[in-house]
């Protein structure tokens, strides 16, 4: 490029540019030779653009244009404060991993994971096919790196991110002490997990795990048939909002769908469940406040697909279980085209549970509110308050059981 080449807004006092300071506000992978046709492997120029960045020392965007990138090693960032990751959309950019039990992109350092951005991408498995034995397919994966224990990745934002395929799709369970990973906030977020989990965080040392962390317009896809679960779990949460969240899952086998545990002041706010069978275990549920958890949930919908939602023949299904020390809280409830569900299951000694503004629309029979220790039957009755251990099990307030009144025939 001629040296002479500048480049200038015309607006009074602004200064002249060159063209490559111009062209260096954001850095594409094409630049360092990657292709995106989904013909080539393009891990390792995406590689030599990130540690490009990294040594610079400034910060950069890296751009990804519209295209599928092949990759057949994990793309790793270092230094995650200094890389901003933006492809042209979900729908459009597309990280394409074609390794077999390895990640999509891995943080590794968490000394240095502050205040970062990815926007518009896809990370996807090949095939949408890594299985349970995959342990090490994580679409996205936090590590502590070089970090100590109570260091982790804090203030970060992903936005029009989709992980598709993995075992895991975001996760920070990985060495001895996971890295704390908090103060996120996470939009249009779309996760695919086939096999475990679709996300996880988790912290088993000091520090305070994922506080403070805020979640809209999150769409989670459970695998078809064979699921295991839960999709969600984290551990040591405190003051997380999450809105908008909906699942879609065809056969869930597992405990529970979304699960807290060592958590405090969790909300969620506006869920769709969408489901046809659950089974495996004996008390499956949509909400799990796992442990020391004050969980409020608001606007949960529960809805049968084509066919009812129908747990298997020695299944219960809740919509919120309450475990040891812990507090519930449902608020707008609506339950639609399914049976053998309790609105909400306290099971453990000093749990409680509260649900106001319940909507039963179309349920068969055996729908019920409150559970204590006993009542497995999935015909349990619509009222059905017991003692859990000498505790109150559940109480109800203000709760008005709505029915869809026949329309009129037609004139």
């Amino acid at each position: 490029m001629p040296a002479s080449l500048q480049f200038n807004i015309d607006v009074v006092g602004a200064p002249a540019r060159s063209a490559a300071e111009k062209l260096a506000d954001i850095v594409s992978v094409k630049d360092f030779g990657a292709v995106g046709r989904g013909t080539t492997w393009d891990d390792e120029a995406i590689q030599r653009a990130i540690d490009a960045i990294i040594a610079e020392g400034v910060g950069a965007t890296l751009y990804f244009p519209a295209g599928v990138y092949k990759l057949r090693n994990a793309i790793r960032i270092s230094n995650p404060r200094l890389v901003n990751l933006l492809g042209a959309g979900r729908l459009t950019t597309t990280l394409l991993q074609t390794a077999p039990d390895t990640p999509g992109v891995r943080l590794t350092d968490c000394t240095a994971g502050v205040g970062f951005r990815w926007e518009g991408l896809c990370i996807r498995r090949e095939g949408d096919s890594a299985g349970p034995t995959e342990t090490q397919a994580v679409g996205i994966r936090f590590e502590t790196g070089a970090g100590a224990p109570g260091v982790g990745y804090f203030n970060f934002s992903f936005s029009d991110i989709a992980v598709i395929g993995f075992q895991t799709c975001i996760s920070n369970v990985h060495g001895s002490t996971p890295p704390n990973v908090w103060g996120w906030v996470w939009t249009s977020l779309w996760l695919s997990a086939f096999a475990v989990r679709a996300y996880e965080l988790t912290n088993v040392g000091t520090g305070g795990g994922s506080p403070n962390c805020v979640g809209a317009g999150w769409y989670i896809q459970g695998r078809p048939q064979d699921y295991l679960g839960p999709i969600g779990y984290c551990d040591c949460a405190d003051g997380w909002l999450l809105s908008g969240l909906e699942y879609n899952i065809g056969h869930f086998k597992g405990d529970s769908i979304f699960s807290f545990s060592g958590a405090r002041n969790v909300t969620v706010i506006n869920t769709r469940v969408e489901a046809v069978q659950f089974s495996t275990f004996s008390t499956p549920s949509l909400f799990f406040a796992h442990s020391g958890v004050y969980l409020t949930v608001q606007g949960v919908t529960l809805a049968g697909g084509p066919a009812p939602i129908v747990p298997d023949a020695s299944v219960t299904l809740g919509i919120l279980r309450v475990g040891a020390n812990s507090k519930g809280s449902l608020k707008q409830v609506q339950v639609t085209n399914a049976s053998g569900v309790g609105v909400i299951m306290p099971v453990l000694s000093g749990s409680k549970g509260q649900v106001t503004e319940l909507a039963m629309l179309s349920p068969s029979a055996g729908v019920w509110i409150g559970r204590g220790a006993g009542g497995d039957s999935p015909y349990a009755p619509l009222f059905e308050l017991r003692d859990d251990g000498g505790q109150p099990a559940a109480y109800v307030l203000g709760v008005e059981l709505a029915t869809i009144p026949t329309p009129p025939p037609p004139l």
